[in-house]
């Protein structure tokens, strides 16, 4: 993808609908996929995905001289140009089926409009109240200064007795939107990971067994369930979610914990009693009973700040805080050295170093004088760019150093040599390193600027789309043997 169209199909839309704007006007938009389309405004505009799917996007309620029903078909184009045309199908359908809700049109949406929300399809419901956010957050018109409020802090509405907030807790849809009816939720785009890999995650909103920690396929109880699905969703708001399940564990504990004590589940019966008895439950239940009753904690500080419950809750986690236990502590009945390589293994490693020749070998070896020359975790290692090595200025003169990238996100930082040969031995490992991959970082480079083609080496180029030859393909993937007719099939 050349840099020109990837700039096109990430930049904001530059289209102004003013009042001169009418039914039938046609608007060419580029597509987040390349493919540029015309949609006629005032028609039904019907276009095939890129997976041979056909969409439907409905722009015949939208009045453009009307300022709310003009920002939404701002956001319309927008989506158009950043997500998929099945998301934009279905906020068109999501867009219809709330103006279809007032037949005066209202030019801006206010605080009694939000109740025509409940009378919306679930589906549709956060992908409408995400449309919302995003027209508050762009500044367009239409949204009168309540709605907004509502849209930052929908709490306020339930502690005015609005009942609002548990309804119309919703997220943005970029990030999954999750349908209120639902009893299990996928929040993987919500959970706080440190590597880059994305594990699903899902959450069930489920009983917890009678003897165990585990849940049932039973659902919570249905006045507790809209509790926990709206404290969970204020959770999932206010901040990324680091341990999600420890937080729906916790609210299960806390169900059960009612029902134990013959009270109906629902969170304004909630007394310092009942906590005290679910404290002693997980305690037997839990391994880290500190852990899970913190959580507890602090849910019980949000009912007493919301003041939710009927009775005052003064009660705080019992459990005095111990250290967590650890699988990376030595013996101490060893000496704490133990895990250290031996003073010979390092002298066979220098000599390997030095004397091998094999690819492995050296590369083992490299890794350990980085390693030696400064502590850093393995993936930092890894990753040190190829013109890592720098200098600085010490009382004995001029330094080098290496300039590393923080596994966990910080700034970058340099670390510089100890001693002589420790500048010596780094300096051959980074060198050693830098031509063993330059090809690979040739090819790299070229996959980045030519995707969906096959890199070919500069003396093979003459060959693009010609038939190839065993020896020619041996020689391409750089083979020192040619591929033979019996090993074909594996390549």
């Amino acid at each position: 993808m050349s840099y020109h169209r990837w700039m096109k199909m990430n930049s904001p839309p530059v289209i102004a609908i003013t009042e001169s704007s009418h039914a039938n006007q046609s608007t060419r938009i580029l597509l987040h996929d390349g493919n540029q389309i015309d949609l006629v405004h005032g028609a039904i505009t019907r276009i095939t995905d890129s997976d041979g799917q056909n969409r439907t996007i409905d722009t015949r309620f939208l009045d453009l001289n009307n300022p709310l029903q003009n920002s939404l078909y701002l956001i319309l184009l927008l989506h158009l140009r950043t997500l998929s045309l099945a998301n934009c199908e279905q906020l068109s359908t999501a867009i219809n089926s709330f103006l279809k809700q007032f037949p005066d049109h209202p030019h801006q949406l206010e605080e009694h409009h939000l109740k025509q929300l409940m009378k919306i399809p679930t589906t549709y419901m956060p992908i409408f109240i995400g449309a919302l956010r995003k027209i508050k957050t762009n500044g367009y018109s239409g949204l009168s200064k309540r709605v907004m409020e509502f849209l930052d802090e929908g709490h306020k509405w339930e502690e005015k007795g609005n009942g609002l907030y548990y309804a119309l807790v919703t997220n943005d849809p970029e990030r999954g939107a999750l349908s209120w009816s639902q009893i299990s939720w996928d929040i993987t785009l919500f959970v706080s990971r440190r590597g880059q890999a994305k594990k699903k995650c899902i959450v069930y909103f489920k009983k917890k067994s009678i003897n165990g920690r585990h849940a049932t396929t039973t659902p919570l109880h249905p006045e507790f369930i809209d509790f926990a699905k709206a404290l969970f969703s204020t959770t999932m708001s206010i901040k990324m979610l680091s341990d999600p399940q420890r937080i729906v564990r916790a609210l299960q504990c806390m169900e059960k914990a009612l029902i134990d004590q013959s009270i109906e589940p629902c969170i304004t019966n909630l007394t310092n009693d009942v906590l005290d008895g679910l404290a002693t439950q997980v305690e037997q239940d839990f391994e880290r009973s500190w852990d899970m009753l913190n959580t507890v904690q602090k849910i019980v500080n949000v009912i007493e700040n919301r003041r939710l419950s009927v009775e005052p809750l003064s009660w705080v986690n019992p459990i005095p805080f111990g250290n967590p236990p650890r699988n990376d502590r030595t013996s101490q009945e060893h000496d704490k050295t133990i895990k250290l390589p031996s003073i010979q293994a390092i002298c066979e490693l220098g000599a390997i170093h030095n004397e091998s020749i094999a690819i492995n070998d050296k590369v083992t070896t490299c890794f350990v004088a980085l390693a030696l020359f400064a502590p850093s975790r393995s993936c930092e290692l890894l990753t040190l760019p190829v013109n890592c090595v720098t200098s600085g200025e010490s009382r004995e003169g001029p330094v080098m150093g290496i300039a590393w990238y923080p596994a966990k996100g910080g700034l970058p930082l340099t670390k510089y040599a100890a001693s002589e040969e420790s500048e010596t031995l780094a300096l051959d490992a980074i060198e050693y390193l830098k031509k063993l991959g330059e090809t690979a970082r040739i090819a790299a480079k070229w996959y980045r600027e030519n995707p969906g083609k096959l890199y070919l080496p500069q003396p093979y180029e003459h060959l693009r789309n010609q038939p190839l030859t065993l020896r020619e393909a041996s020689q391409i993937i750089g083979r020192e043997w040619d591929i033979t007719m019996a090993v074909m099939v594996k390549y």
